[in-house]
C-alpha cells in the first residue's frame, strides 16, 4: 500500500487519512515494515481533492461510494497489460504512482467519460 503526504513538525500530513486508515485495519495485530520516502513529480494535493470530490459526485449520481467509483474510474482508464514469463498479465495501474501530467490526463478523460456517457457535468474546481 502506498500513501502520499507531507511531513509537518516531525507529524504526518496524510492526503487520504480515512483510506490510510482502512488499509491499516488490515494490518491489526500483524508485525509491519514502514518505508518513507520522498515523492517525486507525483500528483498535487489539489488534484488528489479534486479526484476524490469527482468520486464522491459521480458515485453519487451512479449509486456508488467514492471508494467504488474510483475502482470503476481504474479499471475504464488504468488498465494495462505486462508480459511476465511469456504470459499477459493484466493489472491496475495505481493513481497514486501517476505523474502530475498522467494525472491531469486521467481526471480530464473522467470528465468527459461523465458528461459524453452519463450527462453528469463535473465542476471545475
Amino acid at each position: 500500500m502506498k500513501h502520499f503526504g507531507k511531513i509537518k513538525n516531525l507529524k504526518i500530513d496524510l492526503l487520504d487519512e480515512e483510506r490510510f486508515i482502512e488499509d491499516l485495519l488490515k494490518f491489526e495485530g500483524k508485525n509491519i515494515v514502514i518505508l518513507i520516502s520522498e515523492n517525486k513529480d507525483y500528483r498535487t494535493n489539489s488534484q488528489n481533492k479534486l479526484w476524490w470530490k469527482y468520486m464522491e459526485i459521480l458515485g453519487g449520481e451512479l449509486g456508488y461510494i467514492k471508494n467504488e467509483m474510483h475502482d470503476i474510474a481504474k479499471l475504464k482508464f488504468l488498465e494495462r497489460e505486462r508480459i511476465e514469463n511469456g504470459v499477459k498479465i493484466k493489472y491496475l495501474k495505481s493513481t497514486t504512482s501517476l505523474t502530475k501530467k498522467e494525472f491531469k490526463d486521467l481526471v480530464d478523460a473522467v470528465v468527459i467519460w461523465a458528461a459524453s456517457t452519463f450527462s453528469i457535468n463535473l465542476p471545475n474546481e
